[in-house]
């Protein structure tokens, strides 16, 4: 699946339950979807607002530059 030109897959919500935390299990959701989607978390844009949880894990599976979604 490609999205149009020049837009990218979003993620909306990506939530682990604390006491499942730490465990990869944010890292396997987001890698199945992008399995599916047929990309990688690098090229996915994700949707503000980020909890202070959300502003340490996607730096972790997109890199310190990533896209954000409108």
């Amino acid at each position: 699946m490609e999205p149009a030109e020049g837009r990218a897959w979003s993620v909306d919500f990506l939530w682990v339950a604390p006491a499942y935390r730490r465990r990869g299990l944010g890292r396997r959701i987001l890698g199945e979807a992008c399995r599916y989607l047929g990309t990688g978390p690098d090229a996915v844009a994700w949707l503000p607002p980020f909890t202070a949880v959300g502003r340490r894990f996607i730096p972790s599976v997109s890199g310190p530059v990533f896209r954000v979604s409108r």
